[in-house]
């Protein structure tokens, strides 16, 4: 069956490209015909795994540390420089902290895993948002790219049929 996932030209940011995941996505993203743009916090890491990726691939890789927005700022000026745009962001990189009791667990170390595991996820797509102009959606940190395939939310909404449509907050 052939891949009917093609990302032929789109440019997709991987944060946390060195490790087992990141670097499975970057390859996987590189397959599919993205442009790859592999940020991580370990350089030499990094280095083996955009070296790893078909030959055919278009990479640029980009030691940055996620929780400094001065360096996601840069990362996202550079990824938008060198390709004109980035159309996905896999918000992978990720820390899991100390593993303690909660009494134990220092505020810290937890003002650390929420920087790296939530902030970072939505500084790299405001970053984005200014540097391109492009649109957030109404949900907090995501934006919405253009689907062809796909009709927008406006046209959509008014085929619901009333009985699923409520008064409550959307």
């Amino acid at each position: 069956m052939p891949d009917r996932i093609r990302l032929d030209g789109r440019v997709a940011v991987v944060t946390g490209a060195a490790g087992v995941i990141g670097t499975a996505t970057i390859r996987l993203l590189a397959e599919r015909g993205a442009r790859i743009v592999a940020v991580d916090r370990k350089p030499q890491d990094l280095q083996t795994a955009v070296k790893d990726l078909p030959a055919s691939a278009q990479a640029l890789a980009i030691t940055a540390d996620v929780t400094s927005e001065d360096e996601v700022a840069e990362y996202v000026r550079t990824a938008v420089d060198k390709f004109g745009t980035i159309d996905v962001f896999y918000n992978n990189a990720g820390i899991e902290g100390d593993i303690a009791p909660i009494t134990r667990y220092s505020l810290e170390t937890f003002r650390k895993v929420i920087d790296v595991n939530v902030v970072q996820a939505c500084g790299d797509r405001a970053h984005q948002e200014r540097r391109t102009g492009m649109q957030r959606d109404r949900r907090p940190c995501e934006l919405r790219l253009p689907r062809p395939d796909r009709q927008p939310d406006a046209e959509r909404d008014h085929r619901r049929p009333q009985s699923r449509q409520h008064a409550g907050p959307q």
